[in-house]
């Protein structure tokens, strides 16, 4: 959906599949999937500003899922990893031709239906496969319709929201928040970038020009947050239409985080002429790293089979959402899925160690994380200027202080993430070429071309 569309939506509110038999449950099913959506900035995963009160309030009569990963950081490879509960390891741009959830779920009897206001997943991508109906940018009055529509059957319907993902312009009253300075640190790490590149300039100069970058990450980290506050409105809205709220299993999931400024982009997405500039060097968006920032997101289930106010501490990953459904409707997982059920944890928590090992994956890097913090990623071409990073995550949360290449530890990762990058799904020909009507679509949401 358009930001126009869904401004005006506010303003109107104040391949086959396995044979599994049909379902056990008469339940509805809306996954949300917010798309660029940070964990650490909604109030139920401890951030301090009101961007979130309807998540908080799901999380608090649901399961909320507190260290869950993405298996990318940009939304085509992520959609695939979800939708098909498998690890991916190559940046698809088209579904695979593999079952879907959708596909899965028509299968079971269920009426299928998808609201989505990404580009990347128009019809002709793959990603509409399964669907009754795939609505692209509704207007209003459709939006209410379908998410108001009886059927006469179980119903599945699939919401994807771009808010917060960039261009950051959230309507009022949804900007309300106020900049807020970033650190002496980051200032004085903009200072050195911008000296490197322009040894000549005096220090009031080169102490102005990080200033002013400073002002752009401090207004930008604020419209986010606004942005936030809006989708968790239309959230709120999109609930209130539901016919039957109370049979509906609701999960909330995002395909990705975003930067921020947090972390500089990969040495090889930073052009010579961007060098010295601070909001070039560090990163905006997301795509490319596989940091924190933009791995960690938000899961949140709710509705008929879920208790309320549980948190599972333990590591899961987006490809458990699929198996986790399946259960709770009293389908059986796909052998060949990736992902693990939930259901047996929602009952108890405390005994939930959760993964192993979570894994991700973008072009430029793969990374594995173990269940007590280490986290290593390694780049695709180490002769390509990207370097392997590894950090305790348990002591050092933020990734500032990396840990030695070497030894014992990054071995025993290194062999992990290289058993899930030969383990995980590859694109065929078909997937991941970015042909030209590609190529305008990843334009529009700012994956390429700038």
């Amino acid at each position: 959906m358009s930001r126009v569309a869904l401004a005006l939506l506010i303003s109107f509110a104040a391949s086959s599949c396995s044979k599994s038999g049909p379902a056990t449950a008469d339940v509805d099913i809306l996954l949300c999937v917010i798309d660029t959506l940070r964990a650490d900035h909604l109030g139920c995963y401890g951030y301090d500003r009101a961007t979130s009160p309807t998540m908080d309030d799901l999380a608090a009569r649901g399961v909320r899922a507190a260290d869950c990963t993405s298996q990318s950081s940009w939304t085509g490879p992520s959609m695939v990893s979800m939708m098909l509960s498998r690890h991916v390891a190559d940046d698809f741009v088209r579904m695979p031709a593999l079952p879907t959830l959708a596909e899965r779920l028509a299968e079971a009897g269920f009426s299928t239906a998808a609201i989505q206001s990404n580009v990347l997943l128009e019809p002709g991508s793959g990603y509409e496969r399964g669907f009754e109906e795939y609505l692209v940018e509704p207007d209003p009055d459709e939006y209410r319709a379908l998410i108001g529509r009886r059927v006469d059957r179980p119903r599945f319907l699939y919401l994807h929201l771009t808010n917060p993902h960039d261009p950051y312009d959230p309507a009022t009253p949804y900007d309300k928040f106020r900049p807020r300075p970033i650190s002496k640190e980051m200032l004085a790490e903009f200072a050195e970038i911008i000296r490197a590149a322009h040894p000549d300039w005096p220090g009031p100069r080169v102490k102005q020009g990080a200033r002013v970058a400073a002002e752009v990450v401090v207004a930008e980290r604020a419209k986010y947050d606004g942005e936030v506050l809006q989708a968790d409105t239309i959230l709120k809205q999109t609930l209130e239409m539901l016919p039957r709220p109370e049979k509906t299993i609701i999960v909330i999931a995002s395909d990705h985080g975003e930067c921020l400024y947090e972390h500089r982009e990969a040495a090889g997405a930073v052009t010579a002429e961007e060098a010295g500039n601070p909001l070039a060097v560090f990163k905006r968006t997301h795509n490319t790293l596989l940091t924190q920032e933009l791995v960690h997101v938000p899961l949140i289930f709710t509705g008929p089979g879920v208790p309320e106010n549980v948190t599972l501490d333990g590591p899961v990953e987006n490809v458990d959402i699929v198996p986790t459904l399946l259960e709770l409707i009293g389908l059986s997982p796909s052998p060949d899925d990736d992902g693990t059920s939930l259901v047996s944890a929602f009952g108890a928590p405390d005994a939930h160690a959760g993964r192993e090992f979570v894994f991700s994956n973008t072009s430029y890097f793969s990374m594995a994380r173990s269940r007590g913090g280490a986290k290593l990623t390694l780049p695709w071409n180490p002769d390509g200027g990207e370097t392997a990073m590894l950090f305790d995550l348990s002591r050092d949360p933020d990734e500032r202080s990396p840990r030695p290449t070497s030894g014992a530890e990054f071995d025993g990762l290194s062999r992990v993430v290289a058993r899930l990058r030969s383990e995980a799904l590859q694109a065929t020909s078909a997937e991941n070429i970015i042909d030209e009507d590609v190529r305008r679509r990843m334009e529009e949401l700012g994956y390429i071309g700038k």
